[in-house]
Order: C-alpha cells, then structure tokens, then sequence
C-alpha cells in the first residue's frame, strides 16, 4: 500500500487553502460546475483576497455529487459529477438495436458539467465482486449500509486523533489512475482541522467511503480546477466513454427491485409453510403406525 498521511495547519493542501475549504463548508448553497468562494466568519482569510495572490487555479473549488459507479478493464471506479449536472439516460435498447444514435446537444460552450472518475480497486474489472467494492455499493444505498469491515468504524478517529469526529468535507487534488491526493477537513462541529490523504486506489478508497459515511451528517466533496483540467470529462459523454455504467439512482432501484423479490419469496414460503400447517393432520396421527 502506497500512502502517507499527514496532519496538516494552515498552509496549501491537496491543491487549495485551508481556509477556503472552512468557507465552502460553511456556505449553505453552492453551484454545480462552479467554484465556492463565499467567505467564513470564522476564518480569518478572505478567500477573495487570496485569489488575488496567484493561486487562481488551486483554490477554485467545484462542488461534486456521486453519480455513477463503473467497472472498466483497469477496476473499478466511482465518477463523480458536478452537484448540479443531469446524466444523460441510457440509450434507448431499439435505438441500439436499429444503429440509431440518441440526439445529444453538442453545444461546445455546455458540456452538462465535469465528471471525474476515481479508482478505487483493481480487482474489479468485469463486475464489483471485492470486499472494497461491495462496500462503496452499500454505502450508496438508501439508506446507506455500513458494516464497519473493510472501512473500519475507527479509522476516522485514527486519522484525526480526536475520537468522535465527523468529516466535513473531502478535497480532492488530484485523481488519475495511478496518483489520488485529497484533503479531509474533519473535526467536531466547526472546529476542523485538514489531513493530507495520499497514494493510489487505497487512498481513494478511504477518502471515498469516508465521505460517503459521513454524507448523512452533510459531508461534502470538492474537486479543484487542477484535478479537473488533468482527469475530468465532458458528462454528457459519460456514457460513451464508460457504457457499462450504473447511476446511483439506478443502483439503488435494483437493489430495491431485488430486495422486495427476496422479501416476497420469503412471504410466499411463509404462507405455503402455514398452509401445510392447516392440512396435516395432528402429531398423534401422523406419527401413528399404518
């Protein structure tokens, strides 16, 4: 395993300030394909201010939501996408089928937003069968399943060295198939402190299910611009570009679609049992020599 973690203080981290992370935390809204540049009272910094001192491309931040999940020949991957961004749907199976392509918008000035695509495992190249791989796909449920193996329920308070911390927010810097840094802003109420996560598939691993954790309780994720120019691609061709893709909406109606035949085939198994009950005839007979 290929990573270092560090605890860091008020100094460029992950490829933004953290200063700036406090202010993107602490603003109710937030546009999807935007940067956050609101400011925090309780942050000394003016994040206006700082731009103006040549560190444009490093603090703009973009906030970004989990829209998909995928398995490619390298493993497999969860994409982000820009908080506002719509996926495209699926291509229509008679389309396919007659060699019809869906009509896009090929707009040059509008690409429906940045989706960024980060590797979490390399096992998973034909379907998501590891222990790490499953675990992203419960977190992605509603509600969220946690079983605390392969992400340890300790380990945010490993990191933080402050039991009963929450994560605020996840800063990712760089996300390519063999680099993932980020920045996890996590502490007790608005008293956070940043930590540097970096490494390969495992580091993206962590920082990734941290913030899918911890997302209930309004943890958010961040790209910077930088992270975006290097990995990023257009949403509208998400599509084309990893076709096996499953939405998080999608996802979830499956397992809710699989779910409920579980349910119903236990009930159906319940009431044949019960069924049975009423016809055999009582213990002393059945057991009674012919």
């Amino acid at each position: 395993m290929n990573m270092r973690v560090n605890r860091v203080g008020n100094r460029n981290i992950g490829g933004a300030r953290r200063s700036l992370l406090v202010a993107s935390r602490c603003t109710s809204g937030g546009s999807g394909g935007g940067s956050s540049d609101a400011s925090s009272s309780s942050s000394s910094s003016d994040p206006k201010r700082d731009n103006e001192d040549g560190d444009d491309d490093d603090v703009q931040l973009t906030e970004m939501r989990v829209g998909a999940v995928t398995v490619t020949p390298k493993g497999f991957h969860i994409l982000l996408v820009t908080k506002d961004a719509s996926i495209p749907e699926a291509p229509n199976p008679v389309q396919v089928m007659r060699g019809l392509e869906t009509q896009t918008d090929d707009d040059d000035d509008d690409d429906g937003g940045r989706c960024l695509p980060v590797l979490l495992t390399l096992e998973d190249k034909d379907a998501v069968s590891s222990r790490r791989g499953l675990s992203i796909m419960q977190l992605l449920q509603a509600p969220p399943i946690d079983l605390g193996i392969e992400l340890k329920y300790e380990l945010l308070d490993e990191i933080t060295d402050n039991p009963g911390s929450t994560v605020g927010a996840v800063l990712i810097g760089a996300a390519t198939d063999t680099e993932f840094s980020a920045t996890i802003l996590a502490g007790k109420d608005f008293d956070q402190s940043a930590y540097d996560r970096e490494g390969d598939h495992d580091a993206a691993f962590e920082a990734m299910a941290l913030a899918l954790r911890y997302a209930p309780y309004g943890a958010r994720i961040f790209a910077t611009a930088k992270s975006l120019s290097e990995s990023s691609i257009a949403v509208r061709d998400m599509r084309k570009v990893f076709p096996t893709l499953q939405t998080t909406a999608e996802a979830r109606a499956i397992d809710a679609a699989a779910t409920a035949r579980i349910r119903l085939s236990m009930e159906q198994q319940k009431d044949s049992l019960s069924d049975d009950g009423d016809d055999a005839p009582p213990a002393s007979q059945r057991w009674k020599k012919q």
